[in-house]
């Protein structure tokens, strides 16, 4: 069942004064906007000083990064500095959005179970798609000797360390980035309109990774898990989809690692997905043939409008700015 708010129509923005209801709906616009568009300019400030602090603390506190006591409190502060990067600015919109605080509260409803068990194959047909997409493009990139650096992966020798390794990878990230982006970002950005809503959370949700092969995927993965976080009414849905294609990314570069770069077994899992998402479609749309019809209430201004007003809007272009800059940084050329 879609879970879309009772009250969304152009008349939410009926005057209240002299003031004429475009200017109103404009004006609400900016504001959401605005709001999201300081707070990541808050996350992108924490981002840069918060693990200089982690590194400090570890560099005077820590003798040794190789010893099992080391790698353990390594990663404990890696799993803090990440919930601080991303607590602070969810808090901080979260009370930024007064008026719709209702609405956010309700994000944790259980989830529809049909949407959501299907929505899984779906995801991680997605998800390889995505990837071998992603893969053939940095190739491109390569043959013209343009590459993206990216930090290695370098796994912990202590189970303990390791265990919480993965929870950084995993399901801190799950929880904390789809609360921000999934939970209160689109929540707020939906009453005006679903698809405005999830075209922008997507996009932002991309370029705060970092680079670009990253970004891409992010989009793309941010589009499918917004639309379901919508479809199923829940954030609970985004939080086990997240998980899950963080797990992937994970588990298919650990038997990698332990194949000596043997891609074979990778094939077979990328079939066994595709085929699986495949199934699982046809079955779904079989069932509801709208089930990918996107709700878009009645306003003043059209998608492309609004996208224009948000990108137009001087936080965002800063936001821009800087998560662009940082992209290209890890460029090189050689």
């Amino acid at each position: 069942m879609n879970e879309y708010p009772k009250q969304d129509s152009i008349n939410q923005y009926s005057p209240i004064s002299n003031i004429p209801a475009p200017i109103l709906e404009k004006r609400a616009i900016v504001h959401t906007v605005s709001n999201i568009g300081i707070v990541l300019l808050l996350y992108l400030l924490l981002s840069a000083t918060v693990p200089l602090l982690q590194n400090w603390i570890i560099q005077h506190w820590v003798k040794t990064n190789y010893t099992d006591y080391g790698q353990i409190i390594t990663q404990s502060l890696s799993i803090l500095t990440f919930a601080i990067v991303y607590l602070i600015p969810t808090v901080f919109l979260y009370y930024s959005f007064q008026g719709y605080r209702y609405r956010i509260k309700k994000m944790c409803r259980i989830p529809n179970r049909t949407i959501l068990i299907a929505s899984i194959p779906m995801m991680l047909s997605v998800f390889v798609v995505a990837n071998i997409g992603i893969s053939n493009f940095t190739a491109l990139l390569n043959h013209f000797h343009i590459y993206v650096l990216q930090p290695a992966a370098v796994y912990p020798n202590n189970p303990v360390a390791l265990i919480l390794y993965g929870l950084s990878l995993t399901i801190v990230p799950a929880f904390f980035e789809e609360v921000l982006f999934h939970g209160v970002m689109l929540y707020a950005l939906r009453r005006h309109g679903d698809t405005f809503a999830l075209i922008l959370s997507s996009v932002l949700f991309a370029i705060m990774h970092g680079n670009l092969p990253s970004a891409m995927n992010a989009f793309i993965m941010g589009l499918v898990i917004g639309y379901f976080v919508i479809r199923t009414g829940s954030l609970l849905t985004g939080m086990l989809l997240h998980f899950i294609n963080n797990g992937m990314v994970l588990f298919l570069n650990w038997i990698q690692l332990s194949m000596d770069g043997n891609q074979t077994i990778v094939y077979m899992i990328y079939i066994i997905c595709l085929l699986i998402g495949s199934l699982s479609l046809i079955i779904l749309v079989n069932r509801d043939p709208n089930l990918f019809v996107v709700y878009d209430k009645k306003t003043y201004f059209n998608n492309s409008e609004k996208i224009r007003y948000a990108f137009g809007n001087i936080f965002m272009i800063g936001v821009i700015i800087c998560c662009c800059f940082q992209i290209f940084s890890t460029f090189t050329i050689i």
